[in-house]
């Protein structure tokens, strides 16, 4: 049997983070929730496959939060999307320049954030 793939989802908006930790879940993602990098309280040993981040926390934060947040939280094979209400091309670029693995909109449907973990998550085999 494999096992169900873990998310991080780190966002300040409680109300946002809970809707989507409830839609992965019911999508079969073993999902863990916080609300600032301080607060993360994941099981020992587990490392997630997939980390959510708000953009707002990071600019919050600044890129060192990004750095700590790789180094303390992932692998290498993990994939970082975050995400960001605007999500202009800046952002994307932004996202993808300090080592995100991808930048969506949070105003997506749940359909479509399955699709972007899904790839993310394929891709990370390859």
């Amino acid at each position: 049997m494999q096992q169900a793939h873990s998310i991080l989802i780190l966002d300040s908006d409680e109300v946002f983070m809970q809707k989507m930790q409830k839609n992965l879940q019911s999508k079969g993602f073993v999902v863990v929730t916080a609300t600032n990098p301080e607060n993360v309280l994941l099981p020992p040993h587990c490392t997630p496959h997939l980390i959510l981040c708000d953009m707002s926390l990071m600019l919050q934060y600044d890129t060192e939060f990004f750095r700590q947040l790789r180094f303390k939280y992932s692998q290498p094979t993990t994939q970082i999307i975050m995400m960001s209400w605007h999500c202009t091309l800046y952002d994307i670029r932004y996202a993808l320049k300090v080592g995100a693995h991808d930048c969506i909109a949070k105003s997506i449907s749940v359909e479509t954030l399955g699709m972007a973990i899904e790839a993310r998550l394929q891709s990370k085999v390859r």
